[in-house]
């Protein structure tokens, strides 16, 4: 009896150490997040994402979203519309400042794409193909990937026109970067621009932010802080550090011995776990395969592979607007 309760407890100790963190995350990051409408001339828009960065009203997105215009409608997570004046754009960086005259604003906070791993899980909300409110999921494939001279966030989070200035975030609900451009033909190859870019931009618009970054190599995470337009605050992440192992006193009274019904109970309840898991990962391929059959090219339209999509045009590489830029 001892070996099947030490069983027991194991596999609930690992399903607790698997728990998923990215929908908690994702509910605290939501309400910051908003859609962009950009006029670009005649009965035509470009729609795009972006995300509060302080309480006063001051929005993020990529610059090829917003484009030339100087007036936008920004619609809130609450549904309603509002103004909003483009402030200030680096087309270099693919950034752009918004502007909206409300106060009190859920807002969110950046985390550092340095400490991100390749595997990590993150998320990206957004209104892809007008879907406001959406969100799509996936790991980090490169922290760092050099692309036409300039270093981005490689995911392989299924991007769309819309996603474009929204939020990548990790299982913390930590903004770690901006999502801006997809390698198109190809199967969820996207791009963040780093949570460090965004704030170095926000820092020469003196725009106040939220910012816990994570603390120097050789640092625990207790000495992590929390940056308000640059200023280092107390705070972060507390870590925990392990003491000496304490060997656990032998028991007074002999253990019962092994009885041959223990060994089978304790072979079908392991036969019953591998079953369970088995059947998960089988279900899980079967809807990926399903999804992946049905994937399209942002911007530029479907790739001519796609399946049941008749003259559908592609091999273009795309950002997640309507504006192509030559991503191979």
């Amino acid at each position: 009896m001892p070996f099947v309760c030490l069983l027991l407890a194991g596999l609930l100790t690992a399903g607790a150490w698997g728990a998923d963190d990215l929908p908690s995350a994702i509910q605290r990051v939501g309400d910051a997040v908003v859609t962009i409408t950009a006029p670009v001339g005649g009965n035509k828009a470009t729609v795009g994402a972006g995300f509060i960065v302080d309480p006063g009203g001051s929005i993020v997105t990529n610059a090829h979203v917003v484009g030339s215009a100087t007036k936008v409608t920004v619609k809130l997570a609450d549904g309603s519309e509002v103004p909003g004046t483009v402030a200030a754009k680096a087309q270099n960086a693919d950034i752009a400042l918004v502007k909206i005259e409300r106060a009190h604003m859920p807002s969110a906070q950046f985390g550092s794409s340095a400490s991100l791993a390749k595997g990590e899980l993150v998320a990206a909300l957004g209104s892809p193909l007008g879907l406001e409110g959406s969100v799509s999921r996936g790991s980090v494939s490169n922290p760092k990937q050099e692309v036409q001279g300039k270093t981005f966030i490689q995911i392989d989070v299924a991007l769309n026109p819309g996603n474009s200035g929204g939020p990548l975030i990790n299982d913390q609900g930590l903004v770690v970067g901006m999502n801006t451009k997809i390698a198109a033909g190809a199967q969820n190859v996207g791009f963040a621009i780093p949570a460090e870019e965004v704030c170095k931009f926000l820092d020469e618009q003196n725009v106040a932010y939220s910012a816990s970054m994570a603390p120097p190599p050789g640092a625990s995470k207790a000495e992590g802080g929390k940056t308000e337009g640059g200023k280092t605050e107390g705070g972060g992440k507390a870590g925990t550090k392990a003491g000496p192992l304490t060997p656990t006193p032998a028991p007074e009274t002999p253990e019962e011995p092994f009885k041959p019904w223990m060994v089978l109970l304790a072979s079908a309840v392991i036969s019953l776990v591998v079953g369970v898991l088995a059947g998960t990962l089988a279900a899980r391929a079967t809807v990926k395969n399903l999804a992946r059959s049905v994937v399209t090219t942002p911007g530029g339209g479907y790739p001519p592979t796609t399946p049941g999509v008749p003259g559908a045009p592609g091999g273009q590489s795309e950002d997640l607007s309507d504006v192509d830029i030559k991503l191979y």
